[in-house]
């Protein structure tokens, strides 16, 4: 007996599609510099995790309480105010010198960002006095706040704990950390109008998506949005 020949439809095979190389190369940029952002904060939290995972961001209120809980302490008040209006990153601000600092543009120079990528931040007036306030005698060459950066992050830690900031945020499950001041500047500023580009410019990001996570954690575009599609909102209800 001969065998009829099958008239079951076979469907066609799927092929993968193959993603572009350059595509490919720019996604594992993105993720590599994340991580690399990231880890500075979370060390050895796993990437999925740690994309997920909200930093501690200080209010606009809260970062002033802060500064005034340190004014009495000249180099811990620097610090705080170093971090937090230029966003630069503790171990920049470790080494950041005097001669880095230039009073008459507003800006500083940054050496040895992430990937040793050098880049220039802005600097406000009254941080800029109090650098040349500090400065005193000391050399041109000499290290701004003298402290690696645990004693660093100490400092900050001390006043944030004097702030109430810790105690608030550990019981959010959160870190305050010098960190935290970075994304205070970051969230503060686009809050205010910073152009997205400009901010990752002086972050020192290579990708706009890292400098993304940053802004993320802003709630006051969320507000203003919330308020502005309350469907009941000219209701008399």
């Amino acid at each position: 007996m001969t065998k009829k020949p099958s008239t079951k439809r076979t469907a066609p095979e799927k092929t993968k599609e193959k993603i572009p190389g350059d595509v490919e190369a720019h996604a594992h940029n993105i993720i590599a510099e994340i991580v690399d952002e990231l880890g500075d904060e979370i060390p050895g939290m796993p990437f999925a995790d740690a994309i997920k995972h909200l930093p501690a961001v200080p209010t606009v209120r809260e970062v002033r309480t802060l500064l005034e809980v340190a004014k009495d302490d000249a180099r811990a008040y620097l610090i705080l105010r170093l971090l937090y209006y230029t966003g630069i990153r503790v171990g920049e601000l470790a080494v950041l010198r005097f001669a880095d600092v230039s009073s008459d543009d507003g800006t500083a120079f940054v050496r040895g960002g992430k990937e040793n990528k050098d880049r220039y931040v802005c600097v406000d007036p009254k941080t800029l006095g109090l650098v040349r306030d500090w400065q005193g005698s000391k050399d041109l060459s000499a290290r701004i706040v003298g402290l690696q950066s645990r004693q660093i992050e100490k400092t900050v830690h001390k006043y944030g704990r004097l702030a109430g900031l810790v105690q608030k945020y550990e019981a959010m499950v959160r870190s305050f950390s010098p960190h935290s001041l970075r994304h205070a500047f970051a969230t503060h500023r686009y809050d205010v109008g910073m152009d997205l580009y400009v901010l990752m410019k002086l972050l020192g990001h290579r990708n706009l998506e890292t400098t993304l996570i940053y802004v993320e954690t802003s709630m006051r575009h969320a507000r203003k949005q919330y308020r502005k599609t309350d469907p009941l909102r000219d209701s008399k209800k």
